[in-house]
């Protein structure tokens, strides 16, 4: 009896082989979004310090020149907290759109392997007939002789 092979294996292969880049991506797309939180984090750690330095140089009585500079710094820690925020939203947007590919992608790949179990149960039933036929041709052959 020869042995069952699937003559569409290399399209499961394919299959497979792309859902492991959609999965690839996806775990870089949440590797980017925690370096992107992290970014943000810091920047509110940033702020928040800044606020402190200000208050306590208000306290001890600084130019207001030395106050609208750091004034001024604080408000470009803002717009990069502001953009930050922006970034983490599109990244977090590309990470529901791979994570639906990547949902599709197996969907597709679990189609095409149910395909196979298919023709290899067909396979199997078939070789089992044939086999069965075999033994009644031995035994019908015997019984004449």
């Amino acid at each position: 009896m020869k042995k069952f092979q699937f003559h569409l294996q290399k399209v499961i292969d394919m299959k497979e082989k792309n859902r492991e880049q959609v999965e690839w991506s996806y775990a870089n797309l949440l590797n980017d979004l925690q370096d992107e939180e992290k970014k943000l984090s810091g920047l509110f750690f940033d702020k928040q310090r800044i606020e402190s330095l200000l208050s306590m140089e208000q306290q001890k009585g600084i130019s207001i020149v030395e106050i609208q500079q750091i004034r001024d710094y604080l408000t470009y820690i803002e717009l990069q907290i502001k953009l930050q925020k922006e970034m983490i939203e599109q990244t977090k947007k590309k990470l529901r759109e791979k994570k639906e590919q990547l949902k599709e992608v197996r969907i597709e790949e679990k189609i095409w392997q149910n395909f196979r179990e298919k023709k290899l149960q067909e396979y199997l039933l078939e070789s089992d007939r044939n086999e069965q036929k075999e033994m009644d041709e031995l035994a019908t052959y015997r019984s004449y002789y």
